[in-house]
């Protein structure tokens, strides 16, 4: 662990004063393994572009006290552990709060929020420079109090003071606010990407498509390198544009797959196969599980939800057939299954059906095209440019 070539907790290691506090938010389910807090920690850090020398505390809720990997965390950075009650920290808006974690430890947000309060607390408000990053076990976010540039550029962003609807701020991975609610994450793409996008333009022209269109369109085609899919796609930018403003306007986002959820990291996603419910309905009705787990997950969400389907076709069948019985409304239907079995029909369906949607003609599709296309949505930040 260590992006900026030092040992976190070294003592020989010169620890810098900044003027602005960073702070480091973490969460951790019971029992997180202390390395993958760790590496998540390094990642959001780095996202941020602040080193280990520049954090000032990590933070985080009471109840995660005595949670080793925290305090192993605090320990190995060489700052103090700062540990807040549920109720300070749900008095703090922040950009992607959690029903799931409300419901666990009495707050909607633990990360961020606690990040933007221990940031704050000198008195000149706080901002979020990457907001809530997540892996299996555990979740990072990292706010300062001071302006977004850690290296003390005052003029580089306006102050925002906490707490915020939605803090703001320049650096990648941070969010940015949106009328609609959440807002739209920022994010700034490595090199490698930039040049990858440059020739995959060079060979694919889409200026006659409206904007959204094409930044689904490019991401899309990127993440499988494969210029013919794009040929397959069916857009509707009216759909498209409906989708993205329920997203950022904080609409449940429901994937069929832990996979696809695993690679949306700037935002919660449902996934409706870890319903426990979800097993025992298909053995009861003689389903599969994805066709059952979705019928529960279209009562428990039945109107303006974002449903993203890149694996199984009898999920997008179930869940056609609820909204045909008028059982649930989508905001959006991200259909593109993939597979000998099911999957073309399915995407017919879905582009019969006249549901808002994104789908594909053919067989071919899959989660890494469906996280795309969400990261489409979710990043695309002008409406006249593609979104990378």
């Amino acid at each position: 662990m260590g992006h900026d070539g030092a040992v976190p907790g070294d003592p020989h290691a010169r620890r810098e004063s900044p003027v602005h506090a960073v702070v480091l938010g973490v969460g951790a389910s019971r029992g997180c393994p202390p390395e993958e807090l760790a590496a998540l920690a390094d990642g959001t850090l780095a996202e941020a572009g602040v080193t280990f020398a520049q954090v000032s505390a990590v933070a985080s809720a009471t109840v995660k006290a005595d949670e080793p990997a925290i305090v192993r965390l605090a320990a190995d950075l060489g700052v103090p552990a700062r540990f807040l009650g549920a109720e300070e920290l749900a008095a703090v808006p922040v950009p992607t709060p959690s029903d799931v974690v409300a419901s666990h430890v009495g707050t909607p947000s633990v990360a961020e929020a606690a990040a933007l309060l221990v940031a704050g607390e000198s008195g000149s408000g706080s901002r979020l420079l990457v907001a809530k990053r997540r892996s299996t076990h555990a979740t990072c976010a990292v706010a300062t109090s001071g302006p977004a540039d850690p290296t003390g550029d005052d003029d580089a962003t306006p102050r925002a003071e906490t707490p915020s609807p939605a803090p703001s701020a320049t650096l990648p991975g941070a969010p940015v606010p949106a009328p609609s609610g959440v807002g739209a994450p920022a994010r700034t793409p490595h090199p490698i990407e930039v040049e990858s996008y440059r020739i995959l333009r060079s060979r694919l022209e889409l200026d006659h498509l409206p904007p959204l269109s094409r930044a689904v369109t490019e991401r899309t085609v990127h993440s499988v390198a494969d210029v013919a899919f794009a040929e397959t796609l069916v857009l509707d930018e009216d759909a498209l544009l409906a989708g993205r403003a329920a997203l950022l306007a904080g609409a449940p986002l429901i994937v069929d797959t832990r996979m696809a959820a695993a690679g949306i990291t700037a935002r919660e996603t449902i996934v409706p196969l870890a319903d426990p419910r979800a097993a025992d309905r298909a053995r009861a009705t003689g389903s599969t599980r994805s066709d059952a787990a979705f019928r529960l997950a279209a009562a428990d969400h039945p109107d303006g939800a974002v449903w993203a389907i890149g694996n199984a076709p009898t999920a997008l069948f179930a869940l056609l057939e609820e909204i045909e019985a008028g059982r649930v409304r989508p905001a959006l239907v991200v259909g593109l299954p993939v597979g000998f079995v099911g999957a073309a029909d399915s995407k017919a369906a879905l582009a019969r059906s006249g549901v808002p949607c994104l789908t594909n003609r053919g067989e071919r599709g899959g989660t890494p095209v469906t996280v795309a296309a969400i990261h489409a949505l979710l990043f695309h930040r002008d409406s006249g440019a593609p979104s990378a």
